[in-house]
């Protein structure tokens, strides 16, 4: 499903995340499918899907989620409490969910809108018991690298990147103020697009004649 502006100086330097392989996804989402914490799968899904902030999902409430249009209001938390939500990182914009996550969220248990979509028992989890999640699903899974919270933006925006998506769809997307953060952050992770990009300029040359005269 498709994932789907400011200076800053400095940037270049920035350290490089890393990122499960879609393989390594895959076999991540499909081990919390089966195990038998419900909000562990949930939290995976959304992490995936969407790209956000661990934090920003875990906020999430299910008045937040609009199953008719299909879509997912991550600035809402912002909106209900704007002292003690962080706007950083955040679409401006509702996003909209593909098929996979839609039917998801659909079959869940919605009893209350204010409570979270990603809970144990109305609450939401801390991020201690998320990473604690992650580390372990991703053993079982027999991942080679630590999943955390955080590599699953990771693995959102590279691979979307590798995917041909560009640098300002995904921009937006994960809700960063400009393509110079994305650019800086994830660059060095999408070579298949950077690929693309050189495969082109070949097509400029390969029937070019020997000389011209």
């Amino acid at each position: 499903d498709t994932p789907p502006y400011i200076d800053v100086s400095g940037l270049g330097g920035a350290p490089k995340p890393g990122h499960l392989s879609k393989d390594d996804a895959h076999r991540l989402v499909y081990t919390l499918s089966k195990g038998q914490v419900q909000w562990h799968y949930t939290f995976a899904l959304l992490m995936l899907a969407t790209g956000q902030r661990p934090s920003a999902v875990l906020e999430l409430l299910w008045r937040d989620v609009n199953l008719i249009d299909g879509t997912l209001n991550f600035m809402a938390a912002v909106q209900r409490n704007p002292k003690g939500a962080r706007m950083k990182g955040r679409p401006k914009a509702p996003l909209l969910m593909g098929p996979t996550l839609k039917e998801h969220l659909a079959g869940l248990d919605r009893t209350k809108d204010h409570h979270p979509v990603v809970s144990i028992n109305g609450r939401k989890p801390n991020i201690s018991a998320v990473e604690n999640a992650m580390e372990i699903a991703g053993q079982r899974a027999g991942i080679e690298i630590k999943v955390t919270p955080h590599l699953l933006r990771h693995t959102y925006a590279t691979l979307a990147l590798d995917g041909g998506k560009s640098l300002l769809e995904v921009s937006r997307y994960l809700g960063h103020s400009s393509t110079a953060i994305t650019e800086a952050v994830y660059v060095d992770h999408h070579t298949e697009q950077l690929r693309g990009v050189s495969e082109f300029g070949d097509t400029l040359i390969r029937s070019s004649p020997k000389s011209v005269s």
